[in-house]
């Protein structure tokens, strides 16, 4: 979905940028105009399905069909799996380790995400006054 917000390049996407001041630090676009159409800055939201390798600790007794049980069927809640990527994501920065969650993450596109999309994520649920706006979709 097109993001409804201004096109225009403003101060904040400069950066200092090498082809001289006053202009997108991306497109190249002059504060006051229009970012280019190909610009970074030009966003739209989709849907992606994010798949993550990592090691995790599970009961001893446990096989496959209980852990994927455990983890996509019952009561425990899909949030506590992305609180274990955080956690991760923590250690690994605490550590010494020159690692990250590359070469463990694929992102894949989906298609584009409707206003009821974003409503079920919270993104971009505010109107230019602050005010939460409802689904139009929906």
């Amino acid at each position: 979905m097109i993001q409804e917000r201004s096109l225009t390049v403003t101060e904040a996407d400069t950066r200092g940028h090498q082809r001289g001041p006053n202009r997108c630090f991306y497109c190249g676009a002059t504060v006051g105009n229009e970012h280019m159409p190909e610009c970074v800055c030009r966003q739209r939201t989709v849907m992606v399905r994010i798949e993550v390798e990592m090691p995790i600790e599970v009961a001893e007794s446990w096989d496959a069909h209980l852990i994927e049980f455990y983890r996509n069927e019952s009561s425990n809640c899909a949030d506590n799996v992305i609180n274990l990527m955080a956690d991760a994501l923590k250690r690994i920065e605490d550590s010494s380790l020159p690692t990250c969650f590359c070469g463990h993450t694929k992102v894949t596109y989906l298609r584009e995400a409707t206003r009821a999309d974003e409503m079920e994520f919270a993104l971009n649920t505010l109107d230019e006054t602050g005010t939460h706006i409802a689904p139009a979709d929906s």
